[in-house]
C-alpha cells in the first residue's frame, strides 16, 4: 500500500456506484480510468463465464480485448492469470469457432474484427 492512498477494498468504496461485488467494482474502476483513451469501451458481465474478456474496444480496425482481475491479498497472481492462460488455451486456438458449450470466446473468432 502507498502513503496516502487508500486500499482497494470494499471499506473504501462507493456503493451508490452500483457494483455487486469487489472485482466487478474493480472492472468498473478499470473501465472508467481506460475509457478516456478507448471511446466506446464495453464492459462484459462479471461473475461469470466471459472468455477472458472484462472490456472491449471494437473499431473497423479491430478489437482491443481487456482482461482485468482484482487479486485480494491472499491470492497468488500468477495462478490468476494461468487459470485464463489455460482457458484460452483451450478454447481459441481451435479453428473456426469456439466449442460449442463455451460460446462466450466467441468475440476471439470475429474475422470481421480482429
Amino acid at each position: 500500500m502507498l502513503p496516502g492512498i487508500p486500499s482497494f477494498d470494499e471499506a473504501n468504496l462507493d456503493r451508490s456506484l452500483g457494483w455487486k461485488d469487489i472485482g466487478d467494482a474493480f472492472q468498473l474502476f478499470v473501465h472508467d480510468t481506460a475509457k478516456a483513451g478507448f471511446p466506446g469501451l464495453d464492459r462484459f458481465t462479471t461473475g461469470g463465464k466471459d472468455g477472458c474478456i472484462d472490456l472491449i474496444h471494437r473499431t473497423p480496425e479491430g478489437n482491443t480485448a481487456i482482461s482485468c482481475k482484482y487479486i485480494g491479498p491472499r491470492a497468488d497472481p500468477k495462478d490468476r492469470w494461468r487459470a485464463d492462460e489455460k482457458n484460452l488455451r483451450n478454447n481459441i486456438t481451435i479453428p473456426g469457432n469456439p466449442p460449442s458449450s463455451q460460446l462466450q470466446y466467441r468475440p476471439w473468432y470475429d474475422r470481421k474484427r480482429p
